[in-house]
């Protein structure tokens, strides 16, 4: 949990201080203009940590399956059943 809000806060920041003056960002036609950074790279960075961030919360219950004495087949149906969670 600790993680998702430091990422989606990270972001946040990232974004709200992308162009400057702020107001840049949404109203291009702010007297005396203003500039942006990269935006779509920003958005494509964000994509990307937001699918790998996705994949580790799915993977997480398996180092909590992995340990259990039952066969795999059993892991593997309490680890779906866990991986819908995430979902």
């Amino acid at each position: 949990m600790v993680v998702a809000i430091g990422y989606c806060l990270a972001n946040g920041f990232v974004f709200l201080y992308m162009c400057q003056p702020i107001v840049f960002f949404w109203d291009p036609t702010v007297p005396g203009g203003g500039k942006c950074g990269d935006i779509y790279g920003g958005f494509l960075a964000c994509a990307a940590l937001n699918v790998v961030t996705d994949i580790l919360i799915l993977l997480m219950p398996i180092w909590l399956i992995w340990p259990l004495r039952v066969g795999l087949l059993k892991k593997l149906g309490v680890g779906v059943i866990m991986m819908t969670g995430g979902l």
